[in-house]
């Protein structure tokens, strides 16, 4: 009798891959409980959803880092300057989705890309000495 990886993928080879797959996402009561636990010790940094895009440091600015991020929901886009000591400006505030492409090396312009429609954006400089707040 010959036996082939062939014969053997659907008799053996898969039935162990499943019982391993299942092992997987087998969940714990154990588990569940530890989770709860810990759902106590979580703490909102923010009152809102919000997704942050990457941050941007200027070359000659280390101490500081520039973001754009939008809420959950809503359409309008904001920019942010954070120092590294926590403090965080307001510093532009577009109505339509977008994001910070590029910043200055003295950190006080950034380059925002908005987003018209799928392949449509518009660019523009924003000055973050005139803040939006």
């Amino acid at each position: 009798m010959r036996l082939t990886i062939k014969r053997l993928l659907p008799l053996v080879v898969l039935p162990v891959a499943f019982v391993g797959l299942s092992a997987i996402f087998h969940h714990d009561d154990h588990a569940k409980d530890a989770s709860a636990a810990n759902a106590s010790r979580i703490v909102s940094v923010t009152d809102d959803v919000t997704d942050r895009d990457a941050p941007l440091t200027p070359r000659n600015r280390p101490d500081l880092f520039v973001y754009s991020a939008r809420t959950q929901g809503l359409a309008e886009t904001k920019v942010f300057v954070e120092h590294r000591n926590g403090k965080k400006e307001l510093v532009y505030i577009d109505a339509e989705p977008g994001e910070l492409v590029d910043v200055s090396a003295d950190g006080s312009h950034g380059v925002f890309r908005r987003y018209i429609t799928p392949g449509k954006t518009e660019t523009y400089t924003i000055d973050f000495n005139n803040h939006a707040s």
